[in-house]
């Protein structure tokens, strides 16, 4: 989960994974709204599994500025 710190979260990846999968690259770029000025929260990145068992490995997570095309 993606939280801009405006309120808007967004969830990726939007595909389900079910079983034993071999390791993979995901890579999603998106575009964030303008932020408000005050807001009260800092934009983060989530990290969870939700209503199951078992284990993700995460080997190396970035969220990065890129300038403007």
């Amino acid at each position: 989960r993606i939280d801009e710190g405006n309120g808007k979260a967004y969830t990726y990846p939007r595909n389900q994974f079910f079983g034993s999968q071999p390791w993979m690259r995901l890579e999603h770029t998106f575009r964030t709204s303008k932020n408000t000025p005050g807001t009260k929260y800092r934009p983060d990145i989530h990290f969870a599994l939700r209503n199951v068992d078992g284990t993700v490995w995460i080997d190396h997570a970035e969220l990065i500025e890129l300038p403007s095309k």
